[in-house]
């Protein structure tokens, strides 16, 4: 785009894995970051006409001053 984007980390969720843990183990995968799950969204549709998926938000705080979260590194898959 030529402009800053501001993306959030985002995933699928594993068969009968919860949604905070998904939430947590994406956000380590594609920022390095932990954090602390504080809410979880009503499940939402982003476009129905094309798809049947759900989506839901789930809010973390990331303690800055945590020394997990001073040099953090992705772990892409």
């Amino acid at each position: 785009t030529g402009k800053y984007m501001i993306e959030l980390p985002a995933g699928l969720v594993d068969e009968s894995e919860k949604i905070t843990t998904a939430a947590l183990r994406e956000l380590k995968e594609e920022t390095g970051y932990v954090g602390q799950v504080v809410n979880e969204s009503s499940c939402f549709y982003l476009g129905m006409a094309v798809s049947s998926t759900t989506s839901k938000l789930v809010t973390v705080v990331i303690d800055g001053d945590d020394e997990k979260n001073q040099n953090p590194e992705k772990e892409l898959d």
